[in-house]
């Protein structure tokens, strides 16, 4: 997947500075709140998201995140609690009838709930850099992103994901990834629907994540987001609002 995917990365930029279309067609902003439910946990988030035209090929996305673990008591032992806060910058260059590539910064303060043998381990500052394409076709989204962070511990990773993305009718839109990384590969699986009753303003997203080194970390969660400023379809708000 990644071998087809690059090609076409590589041609983007090409494609998007002959472009007339904007990066995103108007500044708008969403909210959501997520649940996730684990063998070892139980999570909740919120996120606020900005979504911003800068001119007519170039946009950003700001994005601020809270989440709150709540670890579990299992055969063995206990899952630990935990919260952190994100942000995230993201700019990007797109045509809207041919995809996107950008760069992205992210930085995220935790604090876990560890025992004191890993005392130095419960503050953590975590720095992060990555750069993203998409690529369209008809109602089919390609995607792929590699990534970096370190944090406050001397520890550092790269990540590698790929995948694509397909919109049916009613607003529905169905996602499959790879996720690679320190020699492990997830997998996920995501439905997002805008429910007509709510005008388009509003959107709710199933995922399932698949950990192929230990069923045990294997994930669930519901989002629910609200979309202010806008009123699209599923695939016009991900490639002109977003």
């Amino acid at each position: 997947m990644i071998k087809k995917i690059i090609p076409m990365l590589l041609l983007l930029p090409i494609s998007v500075f002959g472009a007339e279309n904007q990066g995103i067609e108007s500044a708008n902003y969403e909210t959501s709140i997520d649940f996730s439910n684990s063998k070892y946990r139980d999570a909740y988030a919120l996120s606020a998201v900005a979504n911003l035209p800068i001119d007519k090929k170039f946009a950003a996305n700001l994005m601020a995140r809270y989440s709150d673990s709540n670890g579990k008591s299992f055969s063995g032992g206990r899952g630990f609690d935990s919260t952190s806060s994100s942000l995230f910058a993201m700019l990007f260059i797109r045509d809207q009838t041919t995809g996107k590539a950008g760069a992205a910064l992210a930085y995220t303060k935790s604090e876990h709930d560890y025992p004191a043998s890993l005392s130095s381990f419960k503050n953590q500052e975590t720095k992060g850099y990555s750069i993203y394409g998409q690529f369209y076709l008809d109602n089919l989204t390609l995607f792929a992103a590699r990534a970096y962070s370190e944090n406050n511990n001397d520890f550092s990773r790269y990540t590698s994901n790929a995948g694509l993305a397909i919109y049916l009718p009613a607003n529905t839109g169905i996602s499959l990834a790879g996720l690679r990384a320190n020699q492990e590969t997830d997998y996920s699986l995501a439905i997002t629907h805008q429910p007509s009753f709510l005008n388009n303003n509003a959107g709710v997203t199933f995922s399932y994540i698949r950990d192929s080194d230990n069923s045990d970390f294997d994930s669930i969660s519901l989002s629910f987001s609200y979309y202010f400023g806008t009123r699209a379809s599923l695939i016009d708000r991900d490639r002109k609002y977003r």
